[in-house]
């Protein structure tokens, strides 16, 4: 299995829409998609394991790698 992905990347994602609410709201908005995805496609997977055991479920290398992602977010933002 590739590293990347492009089989349910969706361009056209809701991020925007979500951005935008966030905003007027004056709330931070964290994505989850900007962690896993890039121009290439999204993570299928880090090192031997999985990153989603579907297509919205994150696996445990999966949620600690978002998690992580979270945690540097905020300790640099913060």
């Amino acid at each position: 299995m590739p590293e990347r992905t492009l089989y349910y990347f969706d361009r056209a994602s809701g991020d925007a829409v979500l951005r935008k609410i966030a905003a007027e709201l004056n709330v931070e908005y964290f994505s989850a998609r900007d962690v896993f995805c890039n121009r290439d496609g999204c993570i299928d997977r880090i090192g031997d394991s999985l990153v989603a055991s579907d297509t919205l479920h994150l696996t445990g290398v999966g949620s600690a790698f978002l998690a992580e992602a979270i945690f540097d977010n905020m300790r640099s933002t913060h």
